[in-house]
C-alpha cells in the first residue's frame, strides 16, 4: 500500500512539473527503502550528499512531492545557544518572533537565517512515525561528559567539575537535570548515582563540591540513552560551525517556494529578523515617456519584457522578487556577490535587448544594491521586509542616473563581491558622499562604471 501510494505522488509530480528524472528516481528509491528515522525531519542537504544531487535541486524536487502532499514541510526552530529544537510546526504561520527553550530556560529572539530550519517529513496520513525529536548536540559547545548508556547497564564516568551549574541531559529522550557546583573542598571522594528510569532522571537536582566527582550512571529503561554534562550558561553558538541545514531565509528566497507555497506567511502581528540579506532596486530610466511616445498597449508590452528579462536574471543569481512597485522590481539575495552578479547581468542583458531590430524603445535602467540585518513580515499576506537596510538601499536608487549602479561601502567592502566585479571586467569604481535626507549625515555612495561590461 505504502509503495502504491508513493508511486501514485511521483506520477503526480512528473505531471505537473518539469522535473529531473534521475533526481525522482533517487528519491523514489530512497523513499521505498528508508526506514522511520531516516523519513523524519529530513534535512536536505544531508540527503542531498547521500544522493550525490544538488542541493538546490534537490530541495526543489522536496518542494514538489510536498505540494502534493508526500510530504510536509516542517518549521524548526533552534536556540541559538545548544540548538536545541525549541518548537516545530507544519505552517509558517504558526512561527512567532520569540521561542522559550527549556534546556536553557531562555527565550531567543527568533532569526530566520540563524534560527529557523527547514525540514521535510513523510506525511502522516501516509505514514505514521511516532519518534522523538533528538538533540544534535553541537561539537564546539565543551562538554564535560558525553556518553552512552545501554540499556540495563551502568556507566561509571569520572569528571572534574569547577564551581557553577551545570546542566545533565538526554539527547534521545530529552530527559534532563541540574548540578550544582559550590566552591568548597570535599574532604572525601564524592560519588554521585543518576538513575535512569520512566523516561526521567533521578535524582535530577543535584548538590555538590567542586573538584573530582564519579558518576554512576544506571540505565533501568530498555532503550540505550546518552548522557551529556556540560554548562548551565552557554554562549551564543556559532551558526557558521553547525552542519548544513536549510535555513528559513534561504527557503524563502527561492522562487520555487515563492511560487508553490505563496500561502506560507508569518502571523500578520510577528517578526522575524534576517541578520544578512542583499536588496536590489530595478527602475526603468523615464518610464513616463515611454507610455507618453507609444500608448499604453505598446508601452505596456515593453514593460512585461522588462519585468520577464529581470526576474529571469535574478532567479538565475538565486534571488527572488521580492515585490513591484510600478516598474520598481524590489528583489533579495542572500549573498551580497549574486545580488551585485544580477545587477551587472541585468545591465548586460537589456544593452543586448535594445540592440535588437524589433526593439521600439530602449529600457535604461537605474539600479541601486545595499545589505544589512532586516525584518521579515507579512504584509498583505505575502512575505515581505522592513527596516533600515531596505530602505537605505530605496534611497540611494533614488540618486542613480541613467545605465547607473550605486551602491554602499558595506557591498563593495565583500569579498565575493569584488570577485565578481572583477570577472565581469569592471575596473571604475567611483565614489562620493551624499545626504540621502535633508539633516543627515552623508554617507559614503560607490558608482559602478557598468560601460566596460556592457
Amino acid at each position: 500500500m505504502f509503495s502504491e501510494i508513493v508511486n501514485q505522488k511521483f506520477d503526480e509530480v512528473n505531471n505537473l512539473y518539469n522535473t529531473d528524472f534521475q533526481i525522482l528516481d533517487s528519491l523514489k528509491s530512497f523513499i521505498l527503502e528508508a526506514n522511520d528515522e531516516e523519513l523524519f525531519l529530513i534535512n536536505p542537504y544531508r540527503l542531498a550528499k547521500k544522493l550525490n544531487i544538488n542541493n538546490k535541486s534537490l530541495l526543489k524536487h522536496l518542494f514538489y512531492l510536498t505540494k502534493v502532499g508526500l510530504f510536509d514541510l516542517n518549521w524548526d526552530v533552534h536556540c541559538t545557544r545548544c540548538n536545541w529544537v525549541t518548537e516545530t510546526s507544519h505552517s509558517l504561520k504558526k512561527v512567532k518572533t520569540n521561542s522559550y527553550c527549556l534546556n536553557c530556560d531562555f527565550y531567543i529572539d527568533v532569526s530566520f537565517d540563524e534560527s529557523v530550519e527547514l525540514t521535510f517529513t513523510i506525511n502522516e496520513n501516509i505514514k505514521t512515525i511516532d519518534l522523538p525529536i533528538k538533540f544534535d548536540f553541537p561539537e564546539q559547545i565543551k562538554s564535560e561528559i558525553n556518553t552512552t548508556i545501554e540499556s540495563g547497564k551502568t556507566r561509571t564516568v569520572i569528571s572534574f567539575l569547577d564551581p557553577g551549574v551545570y546542566t545533565f541531559m538526554c539527547p534521545i529522550t530529552l530527559a534532563k537535570g541540574t548540578i550544582n557546583v559550590n566552591n568548597e573542598e570535599p574532604n572525601e571522594i564524592q560519588t554521585i548515582e543518576i538513575i535512569y528510569s520512566d523516561g526521567k532522571f533521578a535524582p535530577n537536582n543535584i548538590n555538590v563540591m567542586q573538584g573530582s566527582i564519579t558518576f554512576l550512571l544506571k540505565n533501568e529503561m530498555d532503550i540505550e540513552i546518552g548522557f551529556i554534562l556540560y554548562p548551565k550558561e552557554l554562549p551564543k553558538l556559532d551558526i557558521s560551525l553547525l552542519d548544513d541545514r536549510v535555513s528559513g531565509f534561504e527557503c524563502i528566497n527561492m522562487p520555487e517556494f515563492r511560487a508553490i507555497f505563496k500561502h506560507e506567511v508569518l502571523p500578520r502581528r510577528e517578526s522575524l529578523q534576517v541578520k544578512d540579506v542583499t536588496f536590489l532596486f530595478t527602475d526603468i530610466a523615464g518610464s513616463s515617456r515611454l507610455y507618453e511616445k507609444l500608448g499604453d498597449i505598446k508601452a505596456y508590452n515593453i514593460v512585461r519584457d522588462y519585468f520577464d528579462i529581470l526576474n529571469e536574471t535574478i532567479e538565475k543569481n538565486e534571488g527572488v522578487t521580492v515585490k513591484t512597485i510600478g516598474d520598481v522590481v524590489i528583489s533579495s539575495f542572500t549573498k551580497a556577490s549574486n545580488g551585485m552578479k544580477a545587477a551587472l547581468d541585468a545591465q548586460k542583458a537589456f544593452n543586448e535587448y535594445n540592440q535588437r531590430d524589433d526593439v521600439q524603445y530602449k529600457i535604461i535602467l537605474k539600479q541601486s544594491l545595499h545589505t544589512g540585518d532586516s525584518i521579515v513580515v507579512n504584509l498583505n499576506d505575502r512575505l515581505d521586509y522592513f527596516g533600515s537596510t531596505v530602505n537605505m538601499a530605496a534611497r540611494i536608487k533614488n540618486l542613480c542616473m541613467d545605465n547607473e549602479i550605486l551602491t554602499t561601502e558595506k557591498i563593495i567592502n565583500n569579498l565575493g563581491v569584488m570577485d565578481v566585479l572583477i570577472d565581469s571586467g569592471i575596473n571604475k569604481i567611483k565614489r562620493f558622499e551624499s545626504s540621502l535626507e535633508d539633516n543627515e549625515e552623508a554617507v559614503k555612495i560607490y558608482k559602478i562604471d557598468t560601460n566596460v561590461a556592457s
